[in-house]
């Protein structure tokens, strides 16, 4: 098992409210453009319903765990809304532009780089999204790695915390097994494979060539 640098939870939290900010922000434009102007009014109130405040005085520790209630609660909720309005085609119109959003919010000058440095390069552009990868996504759930093998890196969550919220099946089958390994495929050249099993899950990454 390789040591991961532990995040600490004042950046969980930062990122856990960035997340949740991405997915109000493009579930609103989703609305607007694929059912109306007053579903993005519905929309707003659902998640008025289940986000809770965060108390200036909190530690970051209690301020990531109330983020992370406000989070789940809008992710599960966007996945229902579309659903409900327009059925199993308007989820994967709503998964592709998942992806899009998160594409848009990670393009910057050090992905371009990194595709530089995969050109000439490709084991140390896996390498060092790898490196990346494994640290940023501490946010969403606590996992171990192994000690990789070459061109292999292997991620077990023992118990997963997005499932530890009521109703969050559809984050999990939609989100963390299309719309994640879509969205590291296109921009990242990456192949995240999860094998979930109950509560547990193990995540594979390798390259595209």
């Amino acid at each position: 098992m390789t040591t991961l640098k532990e995040m600490p939870p004042g950046e969980k939290y930062a990122l856990t409210m960035a997340n949740m900010k991405l997915a109000q922000s493009f579930a609103v434009d989703f609305a607007r453009e694929h059912i109306s102007e007053e579903a993005v009014e519905e929309l707003r109130e659902i998640w008025r319903q289940g986000v809770a405040p965060i108390p200036d005085a909190a530690t970051d520790a209690e301020k990531y765990e109330i983020a992370y209630r406000n989070w789940a609660w809008v992710a599960k909720n966007n996945f229902r809304f579309v659903r409900r309005h327009m059925g199993r085609e308007g989820l994967a119109t709503f998964i592709r532009a998942d992806v899009e959003a998160l594409k848009r919010e990670y393009e910057n000058a050090s992905l371009r780089l990194l595709a530089l440095v995969r050109a000439v390069a490709p084991g140390l552009a896996f390498s060092m999204t790898m490196s990346r990868m494994v640290y940023q996504l501490q946010w969403l759930t606590p996992f171990s790695v192994a000690e990789p093998e070459k061109n292999t890196v292997v991620c077990s969550i023992p118990r997963c915390k997005v499932l530890d919220y009521d109703g969050m099946e559809d984050v999990c089958e939609i989100g963390c097994q299309v719309a994640y390994p879509t969205w590291t495929a296109e921009q990242f050249k990456v192949k995240m494979s999860p094998v979930p099993r109950g509560h547990s899950c193990v995540v594979t990454l390798t390259p595209i060539r």
